[in-house]
């Protein structure tokens, strides 16, 4: 190994940047001749500002899940295939659509939309991307069905034409109030990659993909061809899964990591009170903590899946694993307080009496057994522990079985089989978006198979309605069913709280709890 690389690869084990005074001691510890360290530390170190270039380390919950952007099932890949992959829309801070792949758009009527392309925009293979990427990107969307998470946000997608190479028609079913906003998630992907897409993946965002080690990381490389003059503005991200908590707090402090995504919250309150650290919390998260239930014997009762409502203790579980971050108000409710599609709706409460009854009148008079597929985190055992608890006092008998994340995503996303299961569900900022892919039949996030004529039907209203105060009633009815017939168990609103060292410039999140487009405009001191 030739001496340059040695001192690399010192210098990534280590943590960069190290302080030259830090250079000469590793130098002396590794064996590694000074000579080549001066080459690197010689100059004086450039001021602590926000400047180009560097490698931004961020430390993740778990691994990379998935890279094709439209199979994306687990929170931890959005961010990875945003940094790769771009769409006609982008949301900003406010999570509001605005131009991206697209420069501009026109409405001729309320179904239908012209979008102007970009000209001169790149795949990562160099190819121009063109009209006919977008029909592809949709029809493939449609095509992958419940399989993508998308496919219930393009619902309402008729057809899409080419007009010219830089102009595209898109034809709606129905008006669509979220569709600008949906279109986001809508990654533009190209046809020659597809077979190969999950490996080794091809997009036209800012960072081209350049190499995934399971279990250690994925890097992206600044793709210097890239559509927005003077982004992205550092030269690589280095996606890094760690799983245990203590040591994602450690390696922001010790400065090892960068960015941290999803800080414990135990941690939160240390972290607010150590200098040189900021804490990112979006002003009104929609992401939240559920219980996804198979609509199948005996969880296709309406009475039992009552009866589990009112089991669920939402107080302790905020005190005990939450810390008290987010809120256990209107724990029910698929629209979070403060938001405009939001009405106060009666919830269940805890009520282990109230709940045995319901049992009883269900058919189950001496309780029943269930099974709880836990994913091996501490934020998700502890609620489950609880919940085992709570649930015993309601006459129900719940079996905990911890999985490891890849193994728990197949078998209760993939293959459907379980009977309870913990996750969140990362809503988007329309009401739409919010509950469609969890209630709709097929949609992604609907695991348990929940379907009704009544609840397609709404949805479907909700967003062919344009009159805002019109959709909140079709809205409040949403949450009346929710709360009444329980197709899932909405814990409480679960903001995903990120962390960054005094490095980092520019980061901010939004709504969603990401960074998103901010992965384009951060900047690292140096």
């Amino acid at each position: 190994m030739n001496e340059t690389r040695r001192i690399l690869d010192l210098l990534e084990s280590k943590g960069l940047p190290l302080t030259r005074r830090q250079l000469f001691r590793v130098a002396g510890e590794s064996g590694i001749a000074l000579a080549g360290l001066t080459l690197l530390a010689g100059a004086d170190p450039a001021p602590a500002a926000a400047q180009t270039g560097g490698t931004v380390r961020v430390n993740m919950k778990t691994d990379i899940q998935q890279l094709d952007p439209h199979l994306v099932t687990a929170w931890n890949d959005y961010c990875p295939w945003e940094s790769m992959f771009s769409s006609l829309t982008a949301l900003d801070r406010d999570f509001q659509p605005v131009p991206d792949l697209a420069t501009s758009w026109a409405q001729p009527d309320p179904k239908t939309y012209i979008f102007q392309l970009r000209k001169g925009v790149l795949f990562h293979n160099g190819r121009e991307m063109k009209a006919a990427d977008v029909k592809f990107s949709y029809e493939r969307i449609v095509g992958l069905g419940g399989r993508s998470k998308w496919y219930t946000l393009l619902l309402d997608l008729d057809k899409v034409e080419v007009l010219d190479d830089y102009r595209v028609r898109v034809s709606l079913k129905n008006p669509s109030a979220p569709f600008l906003a949906n279109i986001a998630f809508a990654m533009i992907v190209a046809k020659e990659n597809v077979d190969q897409i999950g490996l080794n993946p091809i997009g036209t965002g800012p960072f081209r993909f350049i190499e995934r080690v399971p279990n250690s990381h994925v890097l992206v490389r600044k793709w210097e061809k890239f559509y927005v003059s003077g982004q992205p503005k550092v030269d690589e991200i280095r996606w890094i899964p760690v799983v245990e908590p203590a040591t994602r707090v450690a390696n922001l402090k010790t400065g090892t990591a960068d960015i941290v995504s999803e800080v414990p919250y135990e941690a939160i309150r240390e972290l607010r009170a150590t200098p040189g650290i900021t804490l990112y919390e979006p002003k009104a998260p929609s992401a939240y903590s559920v219980i996804v239930i198979k609509h199948a014997p005996p969880l296709d009762n309406k009475k039992v899946r009552q009866a589990l409502a009112q089991l669920v203790d939402r107080d302790a579980i905020n005190r005990a694993v939450f810390y008290g971050v987010g809120s256990a108000e209107q724990g029910c409710n698929p629209f979070p307080v403060g938001h405009w599609a939001h009405s106060d709706v009666a919830c269940p409460k805890f009520d282990p009496d109230a709940a045995k009854k319901l049992l009883s009148e269900a058919g189950y008079p001496n309780g029943l057994d269930l099974e709880w597929k836990v994913q091996a985190f501490p934020e998700m055992i502890k609620p489950a522990e609880i919940s085992k608890e709570t649930f015993r006092r309601g006459g129900v008998n719940l079996k905990l079985t911890q999985l490891e994340f890849a193994t728990w995503i197949q078998q209760v996303y993939r293959d459907k089989q379980f009977q309870l299961a913990q996750t969140t569900f990362l809503r988007e900022a329309d009401p739409d978006g919010l509950v469609v892919s969890a209630l709709f039949t097929g949609g992604q996030n609907n695991p348990g198979g929940y379907s009704t004529k009544e609840m397609d039907e709404l949805l479907t209203q909700g967003r062919g309605e344009l009159n805002q105060e019109k959709r909140k009633a079709i809205y409040k009815r949403i949450s009346e069913i929710v709360a009444d017939d329980v197709p899932f168990i909405r814990v409480q609103s679960q903001p995903f709280v990120w962390a960054t060292t005094a490095k980092v410039s520019g980061f901010y999140l939004n709504s969603q709890c990401r960074p998103f487009v901010a992965l384009r405009e951060i900047s690292l001191a140096r």
